[in-house]
């Protein structure tokens, strides 16, 4: 999730909304440069992780931290997918504000379930592994993301990036039990 959201989305966010807003936007006699519209945009990534992560919190003690994720990570990837169909501006900026709403939830819950597997001896070296492979994911994202958008486009980068959050998110749901490598069976 951290090669997406960390990565890919947040280091190309700025291009993205350049492609589909232009350099400028005009409200009224006030002129918006790209750079102040991807930094508002972005900033509600910050701005919605002060109420979105109580709630996430509380929705993950409630419900457990399963069922919550898969759900959160099956739409992040549905808005991601829109993201890379719709090319309207007004649509790219809602749908990347939702995005990270949905992230913040995100992390939240990833962070919880750590938290409640991780127990007694060898906790402190499973959280600082988990802790380096999502620094490795927001190192990739931003690689992988420009390498394959620069040759195939962003939009085919962020429905495939989506396609797979939907994959994790189903993956993730408490109904699906998985018993060996490829064998998956519904739970009772």
């Amino acid at each position: 999730t951290y090669v997406v959201g960390n990565g890919l989305v947040s280091s190309s966010l700025s291009l993205v909304l350049q492609q589909r807003v232009g350099d400028a936007v005009s409200v009224g006699s006030l002129t918006l440069g790209i750079a102040t519209i991807a930094g508002l945009v972005f900033s509600s990534r910050w701005l919605t992780g002060m109420i979105v992560a109580p709630l996430a919190g509380h929705v993950g003690d409630r419900f457990g931290r399963r069922m919550p994720f898969g759900a959160v990570t099956t739409v992040q990837g549905a808005a991601l997918i829109l993201l890379a169909v719709w090319d309207s501006p007004h649509a790219t900026a809602v749908g990347i504000v939702f995005f990270f709403v949905l992230l913040n939830a995100q992390r939240v819950l990833l962070d919880a379930a750590l938290g409640d597997s991780t127990q007694g001896v060898g906790q402190s070296q499973i959280i600082g592994r988990y802790n380096s492979l999502q620094d490795l994911g927001a190192a990739l994202g931003p690689i992988l993301g420009y390498w394959i958008g620069a040759a195939l486009g962003f939009e085919l980068v962020y429905g495939a990036a989506g396609l797979l959050l939907i994959l994790l998110g189903l993956g993730a749901h408490p109904f699906v039990q998985f018993r060996r490598a490829g064998d998956c069976t519904a739970r009772n």
